[in-house]
């Protein structure tokens, strides 16, 4: 039997991403001398899971990166460095409206406001085509957390083995599956569209 909802992830399954495009135009402005192998060292990641679950806002997650790494400019800057490390993954942008046409859609992405707020301005037409879509930093939880998927599932109102979900990480994946749901490891869109036709969902 079809799937009642299919539940996309967003980076690195709708939207690439690459963060050392953001890092090298930082670098420019960073006091102590690093490369982009040593940027996460210096940048701390648990200011950044932070930010995901919507733990601190913009303008502290901006002093304490710049603190933490010496950077020296100004928040607009950061901000458009933040934001352009996307790509769209074409192939899945053609394939969702397709599946919009007799499913219902919905999305769980961990992210931060900055970054949802830039894609949701810049490609609206991707995202209306979402019943609902849920973001860790609104839900202040992050994937892999087995509430953020209890409340994706009490949210939809159905059978988590009625829910087809997508994420490109295992550890995502694994603990969706302990929560019931029917969940596929996103590798490249030609295998999603063999998962989805595997579950009887026509693309």
């Amino acid at each position: 039997m079809a799937a009642a909802v299919i539940l996309f992830d967003l980076g690195k399954v709708i939207f690439d991403y690459d963060f050392d495009k953001a890092y090298k135009g930082y670098i420019k402005k960073v006091a102590k001398k690093v490369d982009i192998v040593g940027m996460d060292s210096l940048f701390n990641l648990e200011l950044l899971d932070q930010y995901e679950r919507g733990n601190i806002e913009t303008k502290d997650f901006f002093a304490q990166f710049s603190k933490a790494v010496g950077y020296s400019g100004t928040i607009n800057e950061f901000t458009l460095l933040w934001n352009d490390i996307f790509t769209p993954i074409e192939p899945i942008l053609f394939l969702i409206p397709q599946l919009a046409k007799k499913n219902r859609l919905a999305m769980l992405t961990n992210i931060c406001d900055l970054h949802f707020t830039y894609l949701t301005e810049r490609y609206p037409q991707v995202f209306l085509l979402f019943e609902k879509v849920f973001a860790s930093y609104q839900m202040h939880k992050r994937k892999p957390d087995p509430a953020i998927y209890q409340e994706v599932i009490d949210a939809l109102a159905v059978d988590p083995s009625k829910i087809f979900f997508t994420d490109d990480k295992p550890e995502n994946i694994e603990a969706a599956k302990k929560c019931g749901i029917n969940a596929h490891q996103f590798t490249n869109p030609k295998n999603l569209i063999k998962q989805l036709n595997d579950e009887g969902i026509i693309c």
